[in-house]
């Protein structure tokens, strides 16, 4: 008898027995997990209904990895990263189900059975979807990687950030909300409105023009503002157009030519997210004038541990890598159920407080903007200071922001 793998078959026949396969280990599973729920709830009643989740989901970890790698990824080519990216995929399982338990039974006030059943349907297609995609796929050997290295493969150009995905959202969030001055005035938190009196500045990565239309507002002189997207351009010459005192250009940070042009050169929320950060920097000092600022806002280390080692793993490996569209789906149960943490009075950091109130829609965008880049980087303090000082500025000085994050200013010295 001649048995048929998943690598004889064609890709639609291996994706429908594959999932087959997946159906049939999730069911087994899934079983498991509803009974260890039911056994701890009504049975031995040793815990509630979220607690008996948290312990169910621990005690089906084992199973669950060696039942879809035995079973549903059977052909999956061996990886030493495997068990890793199941785990970091696991733990995003976690958040879901037992943020779905406590939604159905401490906020609806639903049966606990209810919460077991919306498991059963969402973190099963969640799951395969990423298992695919990203925890059982093939990997290239270290061989490969030697080999192209030893071949002298080329780094990435120095654009390779992510214009076109940021783009993209801006496309959808283009709207400057009387929130976004709150948000702008903490990122330049040495900068009061009359410090921005007849000032010309520099706005790097300026997205949708937000962050050069207040300093208009406060009277700036002008000044130039720069981004790659088209679309981000189109909303950033939209939300400017009253103020033609700014440029609105088309150009990489790295392409930046002008020299001692600028009172203040600044950059929110772009330099974590750039392959050449140092090279960035030095375009800003360039273009500004002797004497002058310059101000960075970047993703602090502190108090962002969970993000760095659990949820960035994730964008880099899969969302970073998924049709922006699918990703904007994603990014609304997340929001939901960040919208209920915080509505529920849940977090105590400022960051947290400050953003308990925002709209529905704008917690979306920012969740979204978190999960579409392909570099994001986080800085401690001292890192934050380091890439201004190495940048040859004077007076170097980094406000933590929030609690999370580190806005870093430094002067151009005068000679």
């Amino acid at each position: 008898m001649t048995v048929v793998t998943d690598k004889a078959r064609g890709p639609l026949g291996r994706t429908l027995f594959r999932i087959v396969r997946y159906g049939f280990a999730g069911l087994a599973i899934s079983i498991v997990y509803s009974l260890a729920v039911v056994v701890l709830v009504a049975g031995l009643r040793v815990a509630g209904p979220t607690a008996a989740s948290v312990i169910a989901f621990i005690l089906v970890l084992p199973i669950g990895y060696v039942t879809h790698r035995r079973v549903t990824f059977l052909d999956a080519e061996p990886d030493p990263l495997m068990p890793l990216r199941f785990a970091v995929t696991t733990a995003a399982s976690f958040v879901v189900a037992i943020g779905g338990m406590y939604v159905v039974t401490d906020v609806l006030g639903k049966s606990y059975l209810l919460g077991i059943a919306l498991n059963w349907l969402v973190i099963p297609a969640m799951n395969f979807l990423i298992y695919c995609l990203w925890v059982f796929r093939v990997g290239k050997p270290p061989g490969v990687l030697a080999a192209a290295a030893a071949a002298g493969a080329t780094e990435p150009a120095p654009d390779r950030g992510s214009p076109e995905r940021v783009g993209y959202s801006w496309d959808r969030y283009d709207e400057i909300l009387p929130d976004h001055e709150r948000q702008f005035r903490r990122w330049t938190p040495r900068f009061g409105p009359d410090d921005w009196r007849g000032v010309r500045f520099l706005d790097a990565g300026c997205g949708i023009g937000r962050n050069s239309y207040w300093p208009m507002t406060y009277g700036a002189a002008g000044g130039l503002a720069v981004d790659l997207d088209d679309r981000t351009l189109a909303s950033a010459r939209a939300n400017l157009h009253s103020f033609p005192a700014v440029e609105v250009r088309r150009q990489s940070i790295y392409e930046i030519a002008e020299e001692n042009a600028f009172d203040v050169a600044f950059v929110i929320g772009v330099v974590h997210h750039l392959e050449y950060p140092d090279a960035a920097v030095a375009r800003l000092v360039r273009a500004t004038k002797p004497g002058g600022s310059v101000l960075i806002w970047l993703h602090g280390r502190e108090n962002n541990g969970w993000i760095v080692h659990l949820l960035n793993p994730v964008r880099m490996a899969l969302l970073s890598r998924l049709p922006l569209g699918l990703v904007q789906a994603l990014s609304w149960p997340a929001t939901a159920l960040l919208w209920i943490f915080l509505r529920s009075g849940g977090g105590r950091l400022q960051y947290l407080a400050f953003i308990r109130r925002f709209a529905f829609r704008h917690l979306r965008a920012i969740v979204f903007d978190h999960m579409i880049p392909r570099i994001a980087r986080y800085y401690t303090k001292s890192e934050a200071m380091a890439l201004l000082r190495d940048s040859g500025l004077d007076g170097v000085e980094a406000v933590w922001v929030n609690e999370m994050s580190w806005a870093v200013r430094g002067r151009k010295p005068a000679s």
